[in-house]
């Protein structure tokens, strides 16, 4: 018999992990065979709205979890549990949502669930399956009328198999979901759906770790009269032609692709820079030919291998990297300092494009079929969302100010991140 999870194996694995001062939980591991059974009773008052009728709070700057989430509307699930099942493999990324205590975001990621869990009275914990086994054993539970969990953490990857094998639900059909929120990536979204939506990308998948950021070698600026590149960004005139024109006699050193940070800069969408396998697509004719001008202009000053330790050996004026790659750059004889990605054009508002390392794989929500409430796992995954805001970036923060050898450094750490503010995202 196909190992299935049932309601009691769920409620024996939680009562020895819950703990009265936390909602998140060590992981549930099922072993042993069980029978099919039915879905948890819940206690949701199944209300007939539409997800045209849902209207979400527009977000300040530096909006804060508790208020996003007073925005939603409230539901007591009487303590009932719910589970998010995700996968793991040696070849995937570290889940956004469910975090391991090394990681930099941990505390807000508990946070965020403890939140969440007070909102609706609910015992949130995770159910992780091997990769591989995702699919088959969510088939046979839905074959079985039987429940595997409420809502679904995978990447993008996976998410397209359990679509086509039609395991999830059409989220457009239930209530609470406003696929146009402001905590949900209607680009990242769109790319992964049609009219119909399935799969979500929100603020609560989006790491701000793999944030990219220009670092500059100080003295390296000064010997080529950089000039003063803080107020220079501070005033909104950080923009690629500034980039390009100092590159052109310091050099410019990045492992990313140029086509995926140009495309970028200019606003492009999500699916007119990916392909759907995660491959980069080929540029249309407009950015062919931007591109064509800067690799023209930078010529041998672009510089693609060892692109790190070039800038770590003091050879390249700029270099273009992770936001986390700080730690390991704290070691370099020169000093440095960092800069937002910049504008396209100049920018009295200083919005610069926030974009991350292409290399990174997505994250996406799905709700399986056999959750228990749909409308339930909805009203979830929008509250992780919300409920994110700043506070993952401001952990991230609070890692990386040690490794700031100047106090223009930091200040820059918080433009780059976006602290306080909301801004389009690749």
């Amino acid at each position: 018999m196909k190992k299935l999870l049932s309601v009691a194996s769920a409620a024996l694995a939680l009562t020895t992990v819950l703990t009265s001062c936390s909602a998140f939980v060590r992981d549930i591991r099922i072993s042993g065979d069980t029978a099919p059974t039915s879905a948890p009773s819940a206690t949701v008052t199944k209300v007939p709205v539409s997800s045209a009728d849902v209207t979400y709070y527009t977000p300040a700057a530096g909006l804060d979890p508790k208020t996003a989430l007073d925005q939603l509307a409230d539901t007591d699930c009487e303590g009932d549990i719910f589970l998010i099942a995700t996968v793991t493999s040696d070849n995937i990324g570290k889940n956004p949502i469910w975090q391991t205590e090394d990681m930099a975001t941990y505390a807000s990621a508990a946070a965020r669930i403890s939140a969440v869990s007070d909102k609706y009275n609910l015992k949130i914990a995770p159910f992780t399956l091997d990769y591989d086994k995702l699919v088959p054993t969510l088939a046979e539970n839905i074959k079985n009328y039987a429940y595997t969990a409420d809502l679904l953490v995978v990447p993008a990857s996976l998410a397209e198999t359990l679509i086509s094998e039609k395991l999830v639900l059409n989220l457009s059909r239930t209530a609470f979901f406003d696929r146009t929120a402001y905590f949900f990536d209607s680009s990242v979204t769109d790319f992964y759906n049609g009219v119909d939506c399935f799969a979500v990308y929100g603020d609560a998948l989006c790491p701000p770790e793999a944030t990219l950021c220009v670092y500059y070698n100080k003295k390296l600026a000064d010997s080529v009269g950089a000039g003063d590149l803080f107020s220079l960004c501070k005033n909104g005139k950080w923009e690629l032609d500034s980039l390009v024109s100092l590159a052109e006699k310091g050099s410019l050193a990045s492992d990313i692709p140029l086509s995926y940070l140009i495309q970028s800069i200019y606003g492009r969408t999500y699916s007119e820079i990916f392909a759907k396998d995660g491959s980069l697509s080929k540029p249309d004719k407009e950015m062919s030919a931007i591109l064509d001008g800067i690799t023209g202009r930078l010529g041998e000053k672009l510089i693609t291998e060892n692109a790190k330790e070039t800038f770590k050996k003091g050879e390249s004026l700029f270099y273009i990297g992770r936001i986390d790659e700080a730690a390991e750059l704290a070691g370099t004889n020169d000093a440095w300092s960092l800069l937002p990605i910049p504008s396209a054009t100049a920018d009295e508002k200083a919005d610069y494009p926030t974009v991350y390392d292409n290399r990174e794989e997505k994250w996406l929500f799905l709700v399986p079929k056999d959750a228990a409430i749909s409308e339930r796992s909805v009203q979830v995954m929008s509250a992780l969302c919300a409920a994110t805001c700043d506070e993952a970036k401001i952990d991230l923060r609070k890692s990386l100010y040690g490794y700031m050898r100047t106090n223009d450094a930091r200040i820059m750490l918080d433009l780059a991140l976006a602290i306080g503010t909301r801004r389009s995202r690749d």
